[in-house]
């Protein structure tokens, strides 16, 4: 049996989170008024947040909705944003977008057609949702 996994195997996860981010932070920037930062360098912040509470997540200390929620707060408080009770909407816009811009790789549809006579699989240690 062949495995594949689903984050930057099969799915460009990455371009998907970096289009993500962007969007939601454009709607922070809009909302509380930021100022300008270099999204790259905040980009690297909530990546290092998020990992960490994925690694939570994956000891299985916090739900995966704990996960983005709590990724949020941290970002949020980062950012000097209290406004916490934002950090559900935020966090569906993060989600939404992300999922929007889940695309494949160009080259899965032929190699899993290449691979059709074969037993395949895809593992993933995310959500099922």
């Amino acid at each position: 049996m062949i495995f594949f996994d689903l984050d930057d195997t099969l799915l460009d996860h990455s371009t998907a989170a970096v289009i993500a981010f962007n969007e939601m932070y454009l709607m922070l920037k809009t909302k509380f008024e930021l100022p300008n930062f270099a999204s790259s360098r905040l980009f690297i912040i909530w990546k290092n947040i998020c990992r960490n509470q994925y690694n939570s997540y994956l000891a299985k200390k916090i739900s995966y909705h704990e996960k983005n929620l709590t990724c949020v707060h941290l970002f949020l408080k980062k950012l000097n944003i209290t406004a916490i009770e934002e950090a559900e909407k935020i966090t569906q816009v993060y989600l939404n977008s992300y999922k929007k811009h889940w695309s494949l790789f160009p080259d899965v549809e032929v190699t899993l057609t290449e691979l059709k006579n074969h037993s395949l699989g895809i593992i993933s240690n995310g959500d099922l949702r």
